[in-house]
Formats: C-alpha cells, structure tokens, sequence
C-alpha cells in the first residue's frame, strides 16, 4: 500500500497555544515569531525520508492567514529544513474541504488538531489527533476509538514509524 502523510499547520507544526497571552501568529507584525512546536521539523524530516516524499501540509485558512502562514515557513526555511517542497503545500477555506483534497492526494495518514477534521477523512485510514481541544475532544468523543491520539512530535513520528 502506497503510503502519504497529510499534516495541518496551526496546533499541529506552529505551537498556538498562548498560555492565556495572544498567540503572536495571530497579530499584525508579531506572526513570524509564532513558536514550531518542539521537534517539528526534525520529525517531519524524518517522516519525509519514512513516506519517500510523500508528506504534505493541508491547511484550512482564509487568503491573509494563507499569506502569514507562507510568510513564515519563508523565514523558518520551512522546506529545506523539513524536506517538504512548497508544492506541496495546500490550503483551503473550510474544515471539511481538506476531506477531497487528501482523497486527490491519495493520502493515507494525515495529523490534525481537531477531531471534528479527522472525522470528515472518510478516505484517510490512519488519523491522528495531536493534542487536541477539551472542548472538540468532548464533542467528538465517539470518534477517539478511531484515531491516534498522540500528545507531542516524537510520540507521532515514534507511531508512525511503527505503523509501516
């Protein structure tokens, strides 16, 4: 079986939880400082090595958040330090928009941060909820028996290097 991983950005590779203070990604000038979350981008280098360049980053936003977001993988070096061309990197404006997209790209793994994505994956075999929220987690609480539930980059890339 071919295998492709599909990664979303915000909560998953930029860290937007603020500890009560406004998440800088958020602000007009302060979003390149927007923290990775720990090990990102060695894991994702790794992972593009395991998925023979087959990882992509499928991001719902709207078109200025899309600008920031392209903004800052620039300043981060996002693709050479992760391997992972622009190319392939997708956005789109709805939540459950990113369901074709991963069917297009045949992908087979894909990482969010909130359930209510993973449960739109119909094509997706393997899900991972990364972190997660409380409240999306009590929502869509049916769904956990269904996904991966992992808490940080080292635990994912630990899991999907085992599912291979």
């Amino acid at each position: 079986m071919k295998r492709a991983l599909g990664v979303d950005v915000g909560g998953v590779i930029i860290d937007t939880s603020d500890g009560g203070i406004e998440n800088p990604f958020f602000g007009e000038d302060g979003f390149v400082q927007a923290r990775v979350h720990y090990f990102a981008f060695s894991v994702l280098k790794d992972l593009n090595v395991l998925f023979h360049g087959q990882v992509y980053v499928v991001s719902k936003c709207h078109s200025r958040m899309e600008r920031k977001i392209c903004a800052w993988m620039e300043v981060h070096d996002f693709s050479r330090r992760t391997g992972i061309p622009f190319d392939h990197i997708y956005f789109c404006k709805e939540r459950n928009e990113k369901a074709p997209l991963c069917l297009n790209l045949e992908i087979s793994d894909f990482v969010d941060d909130h359930l209510d994505v993973l449960h739109y994956l119909h094509s997706v075999p393997y899900k991972y909820l990364f972190q997660g929220h409380p409240d999306d987690i009590e929502e869509y609480q049916n769904l956990l028996p269904f996904v991966h539930h992992v808490h940080n980059w080292l635990e994912l890339g630990q899991q999907l290097h085992r599912s291979f």
